[in-house]
């Protein structure tokens, strides 16, 4: 499979993170914008805790641990779009066992939770 891969030469471009200087534009953006404001929680959550957007979404208030600043990342929300055209969630558990984990919490982190 490796080699097949490599033969057919898939130029598709790899995502980068944010750097630091970009999260500090976006979270400026985000808190002085009417119309975007509402995001600063869950952006603040997944900059901070390092968390994809079907592991924050996919969070329950029992995967919270306010008392020892924790967050238990254990299933992902995930989108599915069938052929009829019509598209649902679902609930899944990670896809590798190191996508299981507790992330700790900053305090910026603990604050947008509350």
């Amino acid at each position: 499979m490796k080699e097949l891969k490599q033969s057919h030469n898939f130029d598709a471009e790899r995502r980068k993170a944010l750097t630091q200087p970009e999260q500090a534009l976006l979270m400026d953006f985000l808190s002085k914008s009417e119309q975007y404001r509402h995001w600063c929680p869950i952006m603040t959550v997944m900059l901070e805790a390092g968390l994809r957007v079907g592991e924050a979404t996919g969070l329950r208030w029992e995967d919270i641990d306010l008392e020892n600043g924790t967050i238990d990342v254990n299933h992902t929300l995930v989108y599915y779009s069938h052929a009829n055209k019509n598209c649902c969630f679902g609930v899944n558990t990670p896809k590798t066992a190191e996508g299981r984990r507790v992330v700790p919490m900053t305090k910026a982190v603990k604050e947008a939770f509350e």
